[in-house]
């Protein structure tokens, strides 16, 4: 048997696009120091099942204290993904307000499977919150994902077939993510529904290995807050919102998400172009540094998560989308990491 090595290492919970604690949805962020390599992927997948969250980040300190980039990484119980939104989120966070070599820092910058991620501290407040603990609110600049209606008649039905009769009624278009990993998208034509909505999970894991899809999403515009609506204000779990959705990916070990923060980089532009009339603004637009249209999220978990999604170009002309969400501390802690010796041949 090959010799193993046991460290101390802290582990943090975050309640990331949360109005508050208990809410949004939770993150371990494990803080790993300074080394050459990473700790053996079988390592890092197996504190992600211990852990037993819809997602475990591991970020990579520099080796000079706060110098850019940190290195990032996503586990699911299922296996790593590409990309995580409220993992990211919550891993700002935990950098930001535990290390003391980021105290003073505005924005930091992460090395990832999807390139170079920014997250900067964020004056808005996302969901008002009447708490002696406000959370705090960090900005992330994604890709922005745009998306296709060239999903396949049977797969429509059969991801209809994953809501039984609602599916049929509800889902008036079916659209994919045009990114490596893509999400199948369902628009439902009543936000009310998407809450309503009870999946056949055991159907739905079918369709997304079949179709080789990272995750299944439904969506309905709301426009209780975009000034370009003329639906009027809604009432509830609507109010004050422009689009509402649900993610579920019980191929990655998740079978409902609570906070997709990387859902939301197709579903801006997507609800963007169909509802908020910005259309040609993201079509034409390559004028550097300029803001094209705000939206406001709203994903209906049981513990709900809160996103604002802004659409604009960065500094060299390319379409980007910021979320910004709020994070709320759950837990401190200290695991022990137990790997293989690599220094014994």
């Amino acid at each position: 048997l090959r010799r193993t090595v046991v460290s101390r290492v802290p582990q943090h919970q975050v309640d990331a696009f949360a109005a508050g604690r208990y809410q949004g949805n939770p993150a371990a962020v494990v803080l790993l120091p300074p080394r050459p390599t990473w700790p053996v992927d079988s390592v890092l997948q197996a504190i992600a099942v211990e852990n037993n969250l819809s997602e475990t980040a591991y970020v990579l300190s520099p080796d000079q204290g706060g110098a850019q980039p940190w290195r990032l990484r996503w586990f699911t119980p299922g296996g790593e993904v590409d990309l995580c939104g409220h993992a990211t989120l919550a891993t700002a966070h935990v950098v930001f307000t535990k290390c003391p070599s980021m105290a003073a820092a505005n924005d930091i910058t992460f090395e990832t499977k999807s390139g170079l991620l920014f997250v900067a501290r964020s004056a808005t407040q996302v969901v008002e919150s009447h708490e002696e603990e406000l959370p705090r609110s960090y900005c992330m600049t994604f890709p922005a994902v745009a998306s296709e209606e060239d999903v396949p008649a049977e797969v429509v039905q059969e991801a209809k077939d994953v809501f039984g009769a609602l599916g049929s009624d509800q889902v008036v278009r079916a659209f994919r993510g045009c990114c490596s990993e893509p999400d199948l998208m369902l628009e439902f034509k009543d936000w009310r529904a998407v809450a309503e909505a009870k999946p056949d999970i055991a159907r739905c894991e079918k369709l997304l290995v079949g179709g080789k899809f990272r995750g299944l999403i439904i969506t309905a515009w709301v426009g209780g807050s975009s000034s370009s609506s003329s639906d009027g204000e809604e009432e509830g779990e609507g109010r004050g919102v422009d689009f509402v959705s649900r993610f579920f990916a019980p191929n990655l070990g998740i079978e409902e998400d609570p906070a997709t923060g990387s859902a939301h980089c197709a579903l801006s532009v997507y609800w963007a172009k169909e509802r908020a009339g910005a259309g040609s603004k993201l079509e034409d637009t390559d004028t550097p540094n300029t803001h094209l249209v705000h939206l406001r999220a709203k994903q209906l978990s049981k513990r709900v998560g809160n996103v604002l999604c802004d659409l604009e170009t960065d500094a060299k002309g390319k379409l980007v989308c910021k979320l910004t969400g709020q994070c709320v501390d759950f837990m401190d802690g200290i695991i022990f990491m137990e790997e293989p010796d690599l220094t014994i041949p």
